[in-house]
């Protein structure tokens, strides 16, 4: 009975609605019925993007039809682009995306889907990127060889001929980080070794056997050319070629050698020159016919040459691993 009275009453409310209002009560009745909502959104990326760049894609539900994302406001203005159907959020802007002018970007998004809406917050921070320096920048701004090399190994060719330590870089110790610098410029166009029509040596006397001479100055590796140099000058006061090195100042450094043959071609080899040969320190003992050294040329081939030759000279010098270097 109760149920019948309920039917008669919904009907009486039917029957004295005009057909507007009608609609009103049903649209307000499926209003009611849709639910939206979206999520905060928020990201870190690295500054100077390209234009285009997806930064993410906004996120929500909606418990009928689909949602249509737009944006509200964004400050700066103009930085993001919004699709409005995926959600994807894009650069639209890069030159505002720069570190040293925006730490981060803002806006407010809103989706709708039918009567039904949800309004978030988006929040896009700006990571500041080392900016890329060369190897010689890096060398500046007080990075060792060493350091740089074992930053990037594949940065080793890299080093040769910059500047550091008074000279540019041909020789870097993979073990211990030490190197060698030739300087800047040649420091003789044309020179004779010195001490030409005879042999550097000593005299070796022992008692009870022969006297004998041993032949100076005839190092010839890596790490040689700084005490043949010493020797050079100890029995040949006035070498030109070894004298042109060690008078040699660089900013604050004086400690130039006479390089040896081996390191005279390792200069030769990572920092190529036109010319017609240099001298190294390394001496060869003649029998008779005058004395010889050692001469190394931009085609990599060395020759023990009379030193009464003329040839070029360029000074080297010795760092360590950690040296401190002068900035003059």
């Amino acid at each position: 009975m109760k149920t019948k009275i309920y039917v008669w009453l919904w009907v009486l409310v039917l029957v004295g609605c005009s057909d507007d209002a009608l609609k009103e009560i049903v649209e307000e009745q499926e209003g009611q019925g849709i639910t939206i909502a979206l999520t905060d959104f928020s990201t870190t990326i690295p500054e100077n993007p390209e234009n285009g760049a997806v930064l993410g894609t906004l996120s929500g539900t909606t418990s009928e039809g689909d949602i249509t994302f737009s944006i509200l406001s964004q400050s700066p203005e103009g930085a993001l682009a919004l699709n409005s159907t995926s959600g994807v959020l894009t650069v639209a802007d890069s030159a505002l995306f720069d570190f040293e002018i925006n730490t981060s970007l803002t806006a407010r998004v809103t989706g709708t889907s039918g009567e039904a809406k949800d309004t978030v917050d988006v929040t896009i921070t700006v990571s500041d990127l080392t900016e890329l320096l060369s190897v010689q920048e890096r060398l500046d701004e007080g990075e060792t060889p060493f350091e740089i090399y074992t930053s990037d190994n594949t940065l080793l060719d890299e080093l040769y001929g910059k500047t550091y330590a008074g000279g540019l870089i041909f020789y870097l110790d993979l073990d211990t980080g030490d190197g060698k610098v030739a300087a800047p410029n040649d420091h003789s166009s044309s020179t004779t070794w010195g001490c030409n029509s005879y042999n550097l040596q000593e005299t070796i006397a022992i008692p009870g056997i022969p006297t004998f001479y041993e032949c100076m100055a005839t190092g010839q590796s890596m790490g040689a050319g700084n005490s043949n140099t010493r020797e050079i000058l100890s029995l040949c006061e006035f070498s030109p070629a070894a004298l042109a090195c060690t008078s040699l100042v660089v900013g604050d450094y004086d400690d130039w050698y006479l390089p040896s043959i081996d390191e005279l071609m390792a200069f030769l080899t990572k920092i190529p020159q036109e010319t017609s040969g240099y001298w190294s320190s390394t001496q060869r003992c003649r029998d008779s016919g005058g004395s010889a050294a050692y001469a190394g040329y931009s085609d990599l081939t060395q020759i023990a040459i009379l030193k009464s030759n003329s040839k070029k000279v360029r000074a080297i010098r010795d760092f360590a691993a950690s040296a401190s270097v002068s900035e003059d």
